[in-house]
C-alpha cells in the first residue's frame, strides 16, 4: 500500500487538540508520516501523541521565543535530520472577552499577544524550518492555517497572510511551497 507521505517528518503547531490534532492523526495514521505534536506544555504533546497510532514524537515550543524555537528544531533535527512539512497551526487561545471586542476597544497588551504568537510566531517558525529544508535540499511544504477569530472577521489578522505571501514569492522557486 502506498502512503502520500511515508518518509516524510511533518511538524504540526498547535497539534494538542482541535483541527492541528486532527491534521497530526490524518499524517500519521493514514499517510505514513512521522508526526512531531509540539506545544507550549510538553506533557499536552505527550497525551497528544499517545492517542494517534502512527509515527510521532513529542517536543515543547513556545512560537513567540525564538531560542524555544531554536531548542526545538536542535531536538527534533537531531532525531530526524530533515524536515518536510510545517503545519503552522498555533494560535492565541480563544477568549470571548478579547476576540469579540468591537476593534476600536481592543487594547495595544492584548494585540500584542495575539500578534506574537499568530503572526510572529508562524514567521519565525517558517523563517528556521525554510533554513533547515533549504539545507537538506529535499524542498518542502509550508502550510499556515488563520485562526477562527481571523477568518470569521473578529480582529481580522490580515497582516500575518501579507508577511507570509512574501515569503513564499522568495522560496517558491527553491522548490519550497507556502500554503495560506
Amino acid at each position: 500500500m502506498y502512503l502520500l507521505l511515508d518518509h516524510k517528518l511533518a511538524i504540526v503547531t498547535g497539534s494538542t487538540q482541535g483541527i492541528g490534532f486532527a491534521i497530526s492523526k490524518e499524517f500519521a495514521e493514514n499517510n505514513g508520516a512521522t508526526v512531531v505534536l509540539c506545544s507550549r506544555s510538553i506533557d499536552k504533546a505527550k497525551r497528544a501523541a499517545a492517542r494517534i497510532n502512527g509515527k510521532t514524537f513529542s517536543a515543547r515550543i513556545d512560537v513567540t521565543s525564538n531560542s524555544s524555537i531554536e531548542e526545538f528544531l536542535a531536538q527534533v533535527l537531531s532525531y530526524h535530520k530533515y524536515i518536510d512539512i510545517l503545519v503552522n497551526n498555533a494560535g492565541y487561545p480563544f477568549d470571548k472577552k478579547i476576540w469579540y471586542r468591537k476593534f476600536h476597544e481592543l487594547n495595544d497588551t492584548d494585540l500584542q499577544r495575539i500578534l506574537e504568537v499568530d503572526t510572529k510566531g508562524s514567521v519565525r517558525l517558517a523563517k528556521a524550518v525554510v533554513s533547515s529544508m533549504l539545507e537538506c535540499q529535499r524542498g518542502g511544504v509550508i502550510i499556515n492555517i488563520s485562526s477562527t477569530p481571523a477568518i470569521s472577521g473578529h480582529l481580522n489578522m490580515e497582516a500575518k497572510i501579507s508577511e507570509l505571501t512574501l515569503l513564499r514569492l522568495e522560496i517558491l522557486q527553491r522548490q519550497l511551497h507556502i500554503i495560506l
